[in-house]
């Protein structure tokens, strides 16, 4: 625990001060929402409550960013497979011409020059 953060906890410690309390959490998709709440005892009968909300000690939300979704991760995935499949292919091609004794040096010049684009 950093010192921002012991400085914090010791102040709420010493808000609440052997009060009762509840903690509150709202965990949504993006984000996740937080709430302590101090009680009070409540003598009369109020739908079956024993203890009020009194004050509230702490409260916030963390907010994350949103991810991408399952189209563009899709997306992604074709894009690399696309081209993955594509070395594959022209890697299968020079071998058969090397096999074949058909390798053409200007067919590999021309190759290995675009490929420094691509």
């Amino acid at each position: 625990m950093n010192k921002v953060q012991e400085f914090e906890y010791k102040k709420i410690k010493e808000k609440l001060a052997d009060r009762e309390y509840r903690i509150g959490l709202d965990l949504g998709v993006g984000s996740i929402g937080y709430a302590v709440v101090s009680l009070k005892k409540y003598d009369g009968k109020y739908d079956g409550l024993s203890y009020l909300p009194e004050d509230i000690i702490l409260a916030g939300s963390r907010i994350f960013e949103s991810s991408i979704g399952a189209v563009e991760r899709r997306e992604f995935r074709l894009q690399r497979n696309s081209h993955r499949h594509h070395r594959e292919r022209m890697r299968f091609l020079w071998k058969l011409l090397a096999k074949k004794e058909l390798a053409f040096t200007t067919f590999f010049q021309r190759f290995r020059e675009k490929r420094k684009f691509c």
